[in-house]
């Protein structure tokens, strides 16, 4: 091997993001490159997907890959079978995993059950992050979410069933009509559950979401900002008192069980980005990919032609 594909070698990414751009519905907050699940080309996304890991590869040969993290989207919103061939192409075309290798998806409660579940620690999914958001019903309800609280606990519970243990959840905070009491008591629910990992983050509304529309009519009932200050000042408290590490702005962790891809992205290493709106960065470039499904599939496919 020459110095230069040495050099090469030793700068290929070795995190994997992949984009699922489905959802069941849309949150009332939500701005991410995502789109409601029904009459979506599923399969059509997921071959194209499968052709830009192909090219991807091809232009960009993998190293030891550490970390792979899906993200949507709801990626959870596939079926058995979809998730399976979609997990089949990721090993085909990023054979070379590290033995502790850190595989996160993303899941929504309520879109899971013990099939899906069993399909993706069969196809190397090792950490699963559900997005809770709160603990109350009427929160969940006022920010577009499809669950309840029952269904966050049925799918963490099927999780560990499958022997998919490292968990994380999503709690968010300044949310409207959210009190401070609101978040403590999410806050001591999420911790009963005993996980290694959790993210809470801080509504921004965002335009271009019926949140942005609701408040420029002065129709959204947020929280005042000194008691959104509250409530990030208590999380902290709290968290650090339960024995968590803030490692991140708005992720807390039982040391070790920080999620190593997010790193990555801190540490300005390379990585490769898949998907319909996906960014990636390898080879000293970032990119974007095109943001719509039917405009992907398209282009995955010419592309390669």
């Amino acid at each position: 091997m020459s110095a230069f594909e040495q050099g090469q070698h030793a700068s290929a990414p070795q995190a994997v993001y992949i984009h699922i751009p489905f959802c069941t519905n849309k949150c009332f907050y939500c701005d991410f490159n995502s789109y409601v699940l029904k009459d979506q080309p599923v399969m059509d996304y997921l071959r194209a997907l499968e052709r830009e890991m192909e090219q991807t590869v091809q232009l960009h040969p993998p190293g030891t890959i550490k970390t792979i993290f899906v993200g949507g989207g709801t990626p959870t919103v596939l079926t058995p079978s979809e998730m399976d061939y979609f997990l089949k192409s990721v090993r085909t075309y990023f054979p070379n995993w590290a033995e502790d290798i850190e595989f996160s998806m993303e899941a929504n409660p309520g879109t899971t059950d013990l099939e899906k579940l069993a399909v993706m620690k069969e196809g190397g999914v090792n950490r699963v992050s559900f997005g809770v958001q709160a603990f109350q019903n009427q929160l969940l309800s006022g920010i577009g979410r499809i669950h309840n609280t029952d269904d966050v606990y049925r799918s963490l519970e099927n999780a560990q069933k499958v022997g998919l243990n490292n968990l994380s959840i999503d709690l968010m905070f300044g949310l409207p009509n959210q009190t401070v009491d609101m978040l403590d008591e999410s806050v001591t629910k999420a911790l009963e559950l005993g996980l290694p990992h959790y993210s809470i983050y801080s509504l921004k509304v965002e335009e271009n979401t019926l949140f942005h529309t609701l408040f420029q009519k002065n129709q959204l009932p947020l929280p005042h900002e000194d008691d959104e200050l509250q409530m990030y000042q208590l999380l902290m408290d709290r968290m650090k008192a339960a024995g968590y590490m803030q490692y991140e702005i708005s992720n807390f962790a039982k040391p070790g069980y920080e999620s190593r891809h997010n790193m990555t992205y801190w540490r300005n290493e390379p990585y490769y980005g898949l998907g319909a709106g996906a960014h990636g960065y390898a080879a000293g470039l970032r990119h974007i990919n095109i943001k719509g499904v039917n405009a992907y599939n398209e282009a995955a496919m010419q592309r390669l032609a």
